[in-house]
């Protein structure tokens, strides 16, 4: 399904830049790094102080995270209401929410699951069969509305 596909990739592209964000912020505070402003200029150009350059490119990647928190969370709702007439369960959305929302791998899914639903025990290939379902409840809908 390419919406899911798409919330899958809005939560890698938020992976990648809170990833970036931490080699900055390593590189920003990194005590070897010089941040003396009055150091005599390179040639053709200045230097910059480098907690100033971290402050500023923590800032802009703090917005585009949170824009595409936003992103997530608007396909997230317009995805359920697409699809509420396929009705799915609580479960159900629970399982997608943890995989495409909140992007775990699989096996985190099923260990989450196993957390919030005691009373059941749940593997990868639990999680597996369910997302099928999902997917076969999603079809019929698809067919019924065409």
């Amino acid at each position: 399904m390419k919406e899911l596909e798409q919330l899958l990739e809005l939560n890698k592209d938020i992976d990648t830049l809170l990833d970036k964000l931490a080699v900055r912020r390593y590189r920003g505070i990194d005590p070897k790094r010089p941040i003396i402003s009055d150091m005599p200029k390179p040639k053709g150009g200045c230097r910059n102080n480098a907690i100033e350059d971290y402050i500023i490119n923590a800032e802009t990647m703090h917005n585009k995270i949170e824009k595409l928190f936003e992103e997530l969370k608007i396909k997230w709702i317009i995805f359920l209401n697409n699809y509420e007439e396929a009705k799915l369960t609580v479960k159900e959305r629970k399982l997608l929410e943890l995989r495409f929302v909140q992007g775990n791998k699989w096996k985190t899914c099923a260990m989450q699951m196993n957390r919030l639903y005691t009373n059941e025990s749940w593997n990868e290939n639990k999680v597996f069969r369910i997302y099928r379902v999902i997917l076969h409840k999603i079809e019929t809908n698809i067919r019924k509305m065409a």
